[in-house]
Order: C-alpha cells, then sequence, then structure tokens
C-alpha cells in the first residue's frame, strides 16, 4: 500500500463515496487529508488497520456482536448522561442512534480520538465534551458546558465501557 497506488475522492455533502485500499501485508498504515478542508486539517490523521482474512471476519463478527445493554449494565448513569445530553442524536453506539458524528460502538478499544486526543486522560475528555472547538477548532461538536463533575465522570465511564468484546488488537 504506497502513496503512488492511491486515488483521491472528495467528501461531498450527501454523496456517498467509496476507496478501495488494499495492503500487502497486515499492519496499521497512517495518513492524512490531502485536500485543505478547514481550520482543523492539519489535525485530519487516519489510520488503515489490515488484519489477515481470519482476524478480519474475527473482527466483523465481534463489532456485530457489541450489544448496547452490556455496557448499559456497566456504566448505567453515564449511559443516562449520554441519553440526557442527547449524544446519541450524532453518535450511534452498537448499531443504535445517528451516525452524523463519529459512531463510539468501540470507543474503549480506541487510543485516540478526534485524530489527536489520548482518550486515557479523564481532563482531557471532559475538555473535549465541554468545549471541543477549544482543542480542535472547526469541528462540528457542540459544546456542553453543563455537564457537572459526577455527571462527567460518569460519562467518561460509560464511553469507557464501549468495547468491543475480544478485542485484543493495538488499535
Amino acid at each position: 500500500m504506497g502513496a503512488s497506488t492511491w486515488g483521491k475522492v472528495d467528501n461531498i455533502p450527501g454523496i456517498s463515496n467509496a476507496l478501495w485500499l488494499e495492503a500487502e501485508q497486515p499492519g496499521v498504515y497512517l495518513g492524512k487529508c490531502a485536500e485543505l478542508c478547514g481550520p482543523s486539517h492539519a489535525l485530519m490523521d487516519f489510520k488503515v488497520i489490515a488484519l489477515e482474512r481470519d482476524d478480519y471476519d474475527a473482527w466483523v463478527e465481534d463489532m456485530s456482536a457489541v450489544e448496547t445493554e452490556d455496557t448499559i449494565a456497566n456504566a448505567e448513569a453515564g449511559y443516562e448522561v449520554f441519553q440526557e445530553n442527547a449524544c446519541i442524536n450524532c453518535h450511534a453506539v452498537g448499531g443504535q442512534g445517528t451516525a452524523m458524528g463519529p459512531a463510539l460502538t468501540n470507543f474503549g478499544d480506541r487510543q485516540k480520538f478526534a485524530g489527536i486526543y489520548d482518550i486515557d486522560d479523564d481532563e482531557a475528555l471532559a475538555k473535549w465534551i465541554r468545549d471541543p472547538q477549544s482543542m480542535k477548532q472547526g469541528n462540528n461538536m457542540p459544546a456542553h458546558p453543563e455537564i457537572g463533575d459526577e455527571d462527567m465522570a460518569d460519562l467518561i465511564e460509560y464511553l469507557r465501557s464501549l468495547q468491543i468484546r475480544g478485542a485484543d488488537q493495538d488499535y
């Protein structure tokens, strides 16, 4: 997989596009947005994870097996905060909700969120939720300064509970 074999696809609202990437070997491939697309352009990194077919099939099965009831049991209070603040209106979880923003089904398995932030840092994650523009200008997430400290801790616990069962990949 190399720059010379890649194509470019424009992102146009309301239009669905597809781009086929083929890796010669399993691994993690990093990339950058190729078009000046707004104030956060320099922060628009992406990652492609190439797996062997059996590992990929297992990953797809794990993704399909996620049930929101499991995550609710682990962080019920945080789930309530998630619902009360209408997060589900933009973030799908386990196939439920709207995917206007990033899907959060495997949030707890991620190392980064919004392309740059370490999700193990409670303070940074709370700051992102309360004032996302201060951390990444030009993003579409609304600020939620009204979420108090206790509710924020519960919400973060809920987000971290969103993991794919059996995930052992270093994503």
